[in-house]
């Protein structure tokens, strides 16, 4: 059956892998005030899973050997008195890279 799946994006790491439908289709990700990142598929559940890996990058941060895909850009609030924010990147790491 398709649905929408939301799973979190984890701080403190960089890189990090979900468990997946096989075929998923990224939506969306956004920040949820201090809450972290949330990432949205459109998956059919009764598909057998796989792992995909991903990398959150900030501006100005290297992306090895060419193997990530660009996904999505979000934004984390970091002071809600000036609106100060950081800028995050989301990239998808290509299963070349994985082996």
């Amino acid at each position: 059956m398709k649905t929408v799946f939301k799973y979190q994006i984890p701080t403190g790491s960089s890189t990090f892998y979900l468990q997946l439908p096989i075929e998923a289709r990224f939506l969306k990700c956004a920040w949820r005030d201090q809450l972290g990142a949330d990432m949205w598929f459109l998956v059919d559940s009764e598909y057998v899973y796989e792992s995909r890996g991903f990398a959150v990058l900030s501006t100005g941060d290297p992306i090895t050997n060419g193997y990530h895909t660009y996904v999505d850009t979000y934004f984390e609030r970091v002071n809600f008195t000036d609106a100060s924010e950081y800028v995050w990147h989301l990239f998808e790491i290509n299963a070349k890279e994985k082996q």
